[in-house]
């Protein structure tokens, strides 16, 4: 009942939907469940903040259920999952699926994939240079879409 409660209460607004995903992910994997059906909630807000709390928990068998939420008709549920699958960046499949959403149509999801491969790399340096990685550094390869045009190094 509490954690049904709580999902209900990330309906009304960010401030409480911030409170209720964090007090689902300090009640961990008795929520996953709840939490990973509340991924197909009508309110983005719940779909949102159910990934926030997922990622918090961190159980593999989130994964999948997230990587899903990358196709979410919403952009800004996109992007909070592409943010939040850093978790399990290590991951393959996490990724490409997280590289995939380069060709997003949302500048947004676009712009919260760099920030995610961004943030996931271990060196300061790009591979197989001695020069400082640029912000916007990712791979070797130039990755196109139809607002711009992206080296990444």
């Amino acid at each position: 009942a509490r954690i049904a409660s709580l999902i209900d209460r990330m309906v009304r607004d960010d401030f409480a939907g911030r409170e209720a995903s964090q007090a689902l992910a300090s009640i961990g994997r008795p929520a996953l469940p709840a939490l990973i059906a509340a991924l197909d909630h009508p309110v983005a807000r719940v779909r949102y903040w159910s990934i926030a709390a997922l990622s918090e928990i961190g159980d593999a068998r989130a994964v999948a259920p997230v990587l899903r939420a990358l196709e979410d008709a919403d952009p800004l549920v996109r992007a909070v999952a592409v943010w939040h699958l850093g978790r399990w960046f290590e991951r393959q499949e996490v990724r490409e699926a997280v590289i995939g959403r380069l060709d997003d149509p949302s500048t947004l999801v676009r712009g919260w994939t760099l920030r995610r491969i961004d943030a996931s790399r271990p060196s300061p340096v790009c591979a197989g240079s001695s020069r400082p990685r640029s912000r916007r550094c990712a791979t070797t390869r130039f990755i196109r879409w139809p607002s711009s045009r992206v080296r990444m190094c």
